[in-house]
């Protein structure tokens, strides 16, 4: 959930080319960060 908080304030391009591919397919959280490969990694943020 977080990753998705995150691409919501990324710039548009990010956004427009994960929107697109998840509507053509279902994404794996690796291909969800290929496509986003500056963002960041799926699964949160580790605990200290």
């Amino acid at each position: 959930m977080e990753w998705f908080a995150h691409l919501a304030e990324a710039p548009a391009e990010h956004r427009d080319n994960v929107l697109k591919a998840a509507y053509q397919r279902p994404l794996t959280p690796r291909a969800l960060e290929a496509l986003w490969p500056g963002g960041p990694g799926i699964g949160g943020t580790p605990a200290p």
